[in-house]
């Protein structure tokens, strides 16, 4: 919010102007149901995500003891919205979109903004003719980029997000000279078994069937020694290498 708002040299100036709509704007609802008075904003900062072309004031829902304004841009569209109470506030007009994001802030007085109480309860809609803020209050945000994750449920989430990976995914962290989070679904064979758990379902491979027609135990495992379990001291020995196992023989020759 530009500091000039809370300048009262600043509002003074600004008293008998329409800022911060245009000069031209009429402030007149589209069936003439209401009139916004001239000078009950001070001042205003609109940064709704994704707004394209101008930005106006495209609706004010009047209820009991609840004022909600709209905002639309070039597109018609609504792009951001405020509610408040015009018996209790501070004058200070918060602005979110619609998932709760902040969208901008207008500047008003408590004795003016209660004003709105006394409007015709219900909807009235304003064109962008009678309503376009002034270039200097509206901050273009482009939407691009990723700004959050929406759930099943419809629920935002934005800030820090943690990715994870799992039953074939695999999620690549960005690196300095690839900013991209890259995600790469590489499938899971055995993902009936992780989900259902029920491991008497499936038979585990089992590719070596026998070894010499000696079969395994009933884990399937083969139990390799070199000799006599009980032998303490032989020629042989197994080693593992990266190429699998190799079976060799060590010791000296006797003269």
């Amino acid at each position: 919010m530009p500091n000039r708002g809370f300048v009262a040299e600043f509002r003074r100036q600004y008293e008998n102007t329409k800022f911060p709509f245009l000069d031209n704007a009429t402030l007149v609802a589209r069936n003439k149901t209401a009139t916004i008075d001239e000078d009950i904003f001070l001042d205003a900062s609109l940064f709704p995500i994704g707004a394209t072309g101008y930005v106006y004031l495209s609706e004010v829902i009047v209820a009991e003891r609840s004022v909600r304004v709209a905002f639309a841009d070039g597109s018609r569209r609504e792009k951001c919205f405020t509610e408040f109470d015009p018996l209790d506030n501070d004058g200070v007009l918060r602005v979110a979109d619609e998932w709760g994001r902040p969208a901008g802030i207008l500047v008003s007085e408590p004795d003016k903004l209660a004003r709105f109480a006394t409007w015709e309860s219900g909807t009235h809609t304003f064109v962008a003719a009678a309503t376009t803020f002034v270039p200097a209050a509206v901050i273009p945000t482009p939407e691009v980029g990723v700004r959050g994750f929406l759930t099943e449920q419809g629920e935002l989430l934005t800030g820090e997000v943690l990715l994870v990976g799992d039953n074939g995914v695999v999620v690549r962290q960005p690196t300095p000279d690839d900013p991209t989070i890259r995600i790469d679904i590489v499938g899971d064979p055995l993902f009936l078994r992780n989900l259902c758990h029920r491991v008497e379902l499936f038979a585990t491979p089992r590719p070596i069937q026998t070894i010499n027609g000696c079969p395994p135990d009933k884990n399937g495992h083969f139990n390799l020694t070199i000799g006599d379990h009980y032998a303490d001291k032989t020629v042989l020995r197994m080693v593992k290498t990266d190429a699998g196992l190799q079976i060799k023989a060590v010791g000296t020759t006797q003269e």
